[in-house]
């Protein structure tokens, strides 16, 4: 069951990387967007930056929206509290806007690819990857399934940044699953 079903009132989330974020960013449909139409905007990364630069980014932000609700985050952890039913977006509004798809993603150049398969990767393989396409890809999630290893792993990606974080309490899946956006 979906969160939203559970609260009377959605939020419309909107991640800033701190460390990487710049004025250009504007220059995107997507993350003008973003930012535009988010009620909270969690500022992602503070531990890496100092508080200037914290300050510079908050600035800009609130360029596009003046009274943004601005939550400092590391690893993007933020208590539920502070996002689920803060009374900004009507659950109504939320179902009615996903009627509509503006293909803002597209227009920014972004292409988002999805991938399955149930034979395993390289560790070394999959680093080399990585590796290969970091320059073209924004983003990526996933579980991925390495050859030789008995727990399945956690993988995401920001930028030219990513983890592979041991899930311990789970047997390793036999299948990869991947989520990658990147730009052509």
């Amino acid at each position: 069951m979906y969160l939203f079903v559970l609260h009377n009132e959605v939020s419309i989330l909107t991640v800033v990387d701190a460390e990487t974020f710049s004025p250009n960013h504007f220059d995107s449909e997507a993350a003008l967007k973003q930012i535009a139409f988010a009620d909270v905007i969690l500022l992602n990364k503070t531990d890496l930056v100092s508080e200037k630069r914290l300050g510079e980014v908050e600035s800009n932000i609130k360029l596009i929206k003046e009274r943004a609700k601005i939550l400092h985050t590391e690893y993007g952890q933020v208590p539920l509290p502070l996002i689920l039913d803060v009374g900004l977006t009507p659950v109504s509004e939320y179902i009615q806007s996903q009627k509509y798809q503006s293909g803002h993603l597209e227009n920014d150049g972004f292409v988002p690819v999805s991938f399955e398969s149930d034979r395993p990767i390289g560790i070394f393989k999959f680093e080399k990857f990585l590796e290969h396409i970091s320059g073209n890809l924004f983003w990526a999630k996933g579980i991925p399934y390495l050859d030789d290893i008995e727990f399945r792993y956690i993988f995401q990606m920001s930028g030219n940044r990513y983890t592979l974080e041991v899930d311990e309490t789970c047997l390793k899946q036999k299948k990869n699953k991947l989520d990658l956006l990147g730009v052509i």
